[in-house]
C-alpha cells in the first residue's frame, strides 16, 4: 500500500475498507466523510480493498458504480480514494497490517443487526482500530472494549469526526484491548460449547418427552381437526397433495393399534 500504490505515499494515513462493496453497505457515507477529513488532514487516503469479485458468474453490485460516481464527482478518485479490484485471501493481511484504521459502514436493516462480519475479526487480528456503524453486536463490542469509534448509520459528520479521532491516536493505544478481546474469538474458545456437547451429547428435553409418548398419541389428529387439515393440504399442495394425505391417513388408521 504505502509507497507502492500510486498516489499513496510512505507517510499517508490509510483508511482501509477491508472487504467488498456490497449493496447492503454504505460506502457513500464513507466517501462524503473523507471529503470532510481532508479539510483537516490532507495526507489521508481511503482504500477499497475489493470492488471486482473474481467469480465471473457473480451478480455485479450496483454500489460499486455508485461509489465510483460519488468519488469522481468529488474529484477524489486515484488522488485520495482508491478502488482496488480484489485482494487474494493469502495477501489480505499485508493490507491490514499497513493500514491505520479500518472502516465498515452500513445502513439500518435486519441483515445489519444480525450480521457477524469477518472483516471485524480481520481487523482485530491485525490490531487495527475500527470506525463502524452502530446497530450490531460487533459495534457493541467495539464500544465496550474501546477498539475504535461507533457512529450512527448515515452520519457523515460523525464518521469524519470518528476517523479524525482514531487517526490522532497511535495504533499502540488500542493494543492491549485488542489482545484481550482477540482471545475470546480463538477457535479453542468459540468451539468450546460445541466440543462439550460432542463429548456428552444429550437430547433436548422436549424431544425426550415426545420419545416417551405412544406413537398413536403423538401423531393422532382429533376428528374435529380433520376438515381444517384437509383445507390446508388442498390450499398448499393441491388436489394431489390432499389425496396423498388422505391415503396416508387411512393407511395409518388401518395399521395403528
Amino acid at each position: 500500500l504505502k509507497g507502492v500504490v500510486p498516489g499513496i505515499g510512505p507517510d499517508t494515513k490509510v483508511i482501509l475498507w477491508a472487504g467488498g462493496l456490497w449493496d447492503w453497505f454504505d460506502p457513500l457515507t464513507a466517501i462524503d466523510a473523507l471529503a470532510l477529513v481532508l479539510q483537516e488532514r490532507p495526507n489521508v487516503a481511503l482504500f477499497f480493498m475489493g470492488t471486482q469479485r473474481p467469480n465471473p458468474t457473480a451478480v455485479p453490485m450496483q454500489m460499486v458504480d455508485a461509489a465510483r460516481s460519488r468519488s469522481d464527482t468529488l474529484g477524489l478518485t486515484d488522488r485520495h480514494i482508491f478502488f482496488n479490484d480484489w485482494v487474494a485471501y493469502a495477501d489480505r493481511h499485508n493490507y491490514l497490517l499497513e493500514a491505520d484504521v479500518a472502516l465498515s459502514l452500513h445502513g439500518e436493516s435486519v441483515e445489519s443487526r444480525f450480521a457477524f462480519r469477518t472483516r471485524f475479526l480481520d481487523a482485530l487480528w491485525a490490531g487495527l482500530p475500527q470506525v463502524v456503524s452502530a446497530g450490531d453486536v460487533l459495534s457493541e463490542a467495539i464500544t465496550r472494549h474501546n477498539l475504535g469509534q461507533v457512529v450512527a448509520p448515515g452520519d457523515v459528520a460523525g464518521v469524519a469526526a470518528a476517523l479524525l479521532a482514531v487517526l490522532d491516536r497511535p495504533r499502540s493505544a488500542y493494543a492491549s484491548n485488542m489482545t484481550a478481546l482477540a482471545a475470546h474469538f480463538r477457535w479453542d474458545h468459540v468451539t468450546a460449547p460445541l466440543s462439550a456437547f460432542c463429548r456428552d451429547p444429550q437430547s433436548a428435553p422436549d424431544r425426550a418427552y415426545l420419545a416417551g409418548l405412544d406413537d398413536s398419541f403423538a401423531l393422532r389428529t382429533p376428528w374435529h381437526g380433520l376438515p381444517s387439515k384437509a383445507w390446508r393440504a388442498m390450499r398448499h399442495q393441491g388436489a394431489s397433495g390432499l389425496a396423498r394425505q388422505m391415503r396416508d391417513y387411512v393407511r395409518w388408521r388401518i395399521t395403528s393399534p
